[in-house]
């Protein structure tokens, strides 16, 4: 049989064409001090001649210890970790830093976003140097034996049970009073939330709307419909949120704080699940103080109704009216910038006007929200920032971080066409 071709030149051929030992050789792209600069360039032109490139993978694998950095991305789908991501990988390629990226989330056959379980485990077998994970990483606690022997940094997310991470993220607390002081200031008081599952910062988000509600004394406004981050489920949970079903006269339901009380204001039996009819077929709504479909840790009332995300009959979506105008929102704040665009897709397909009828809100200021024709008032998390500090507290660490470490980022408002009547 014939022997098959060569994939290139090795330390050996290197070794052969600089006159020297493949120890040596080894030594040379190992950066080792006690090789000196004459035989250093004598190996490095012998390399480059011969068109050789040292297998740093290769050779972190077989040492143990590799002279990357290991950067884990949720989703690159989403604009705002892309832009983290560029701006640590460009100030780590300024300070000599190789990287190496992963994406945690797949779609399936389905159409739906899944957790790669196997991504973790092979990252942390290749032994980075360093890991940055960016955004809220499910199963994180997988490696968390890696963070106890390396750097680990958590930008833009949460890792709230970890051990030996610095988590460096704009706050969110900040960033949710100012939409919600500048809504108020339009004179906006039925404000709701499209958010709340997805991640840590989902959940900070909603938490931090209910407070800044009640900080401004419209906790009986309080609304959440629940959405991750994707525009497609944003568009699914505004039009629930706008609608209702034909037996849902009398006022819409919710729960606010310790007590669930209807749009008219009327009391109702505080421990018991209030459901609206519905049309057979479609599942019934239903908002509960205890056992229900509240947040946990929340009073705001949560809606499950399903809908099919490709109905767009104004007015009429998979037999729902929409709600009065006297009892609908007038402004909603979405957990972010590509879930925004759901909110305003589905307004639109409604039939209303944005921000005429409804004002909305998103968050991270992405490139997409300065579109003129979205113009979309947002939070800007200073992605620079947070993807500068990443970057230095890893190039300062000599070793793992002690316990949970947090440094937060100020955020600021931009205001634009979304909320502007």
């Amino acid at each position: 049989m014939g022997q098959g071709r060569r994939s290139g030149p090795t330390i050996r051929d290197v070794a052969a064409e600089a006159g020297v030992s493949k120890s040596l050789v080894s030594m040379v792209f190992n950066d080792d001090p006690r090789v000196s600069d004459v035989r250093r360039k004598l190996v490095l032109d012998a390399a480059q001649r011969l068109g050789f490139s040292p297998n740093w993978m290769a050779r972190s694998l077989a040492a143990g210890d590799g002279d990357f950095v290991g950067v884990m991305v949720p989703d690159l789908a989403n604009p705002i970790f892309a832009e983290i991501l560029e701006g640590i990988r460009a100030e780590l390629r300024g300070a000599g830093q190789r990287t190496l990226v992963s994406s945690a989330l797949f779609t399936d056959a389905g159409g739906n976003r899944e957790f790669d379980d196997r991504v973790l485990p092979v990252l942390r077998d290749m032994h980075p140097s360093s890991l940055v994970v960016i955004g809220s990483v499910p199963s994180l606690d997988i490696v968390q034996p890696l963070m106890e022997r390396i750097p680990t940094v958590v930008a833009s997310g949460t890792a709230d049970d970890l051990e030996h991470v610095y988590v460096v993220r704009n706050d969110d607390v900040i960033g949710i009073d100012l939409i919600i002081d500048h809504l108020v200031e339009r004179g906006h008081r039925r404000i709701a939330h499209v958010g709340g599952a997805g991640g840590g910062a989902a959940v900070n988000r909603r938490d931090a709307y209910e407070g800044a509600m009640r900080r401004h004394r419209l906790a009986e406004h309080i609304e959440v419909e629940l959405s991750d981050y994707t525009t497609e489920r944003a568009i699914e949970a505004t039009r629930r949120l706008l609608t209702r079903s034909p037996g849902d006269a009398g006022g819409r339901a919710r729960v606010v704080g310790d007590a669930a009380t209807t749009a008219a204001g009327r009391d109702t039996a505080p421990d018991a699940a209030v459901r609206n009819a519905a049309p057979d077929g479609v599942a019934g709504e239903t908002a509960t103080k205890a056992g229900g479909t509240k947040a946990a840790g929340t009073g705001a009332a949560i809606r499950t109704q399903a809908l099919h995300p490709d109905d767009e009959r104004p007015m009429a979506i998979a037999n729902r009216a929409l709600r009065p105008a006297g009892e609908r929102p007038t402004a909603i704040v979405a957990v972010n910038d590509l879930a925004a665009l759901g909110v305003i897709t589905a307004v639109e397909q409604l039939g209303l006007r944005v921000p005429e009828d409804i004002a909305v809100t998103g968050y991270d200021d992405t490139a997409l929200s300065g579109i003129d024709r979205i113009s979309l008032t947002t939070v800007d998390p200073r992605n620079e920032e947070i993807s500068h500090e990443t970057v230095r507290l890893l190039l300062d660490a000599d070793g793992p971080f002690e316990g949970h470490r947090e440094r937060l980022v100020i955020p600021r408002l931009v205001v634009r066409g979304s909320t502007a009547a």
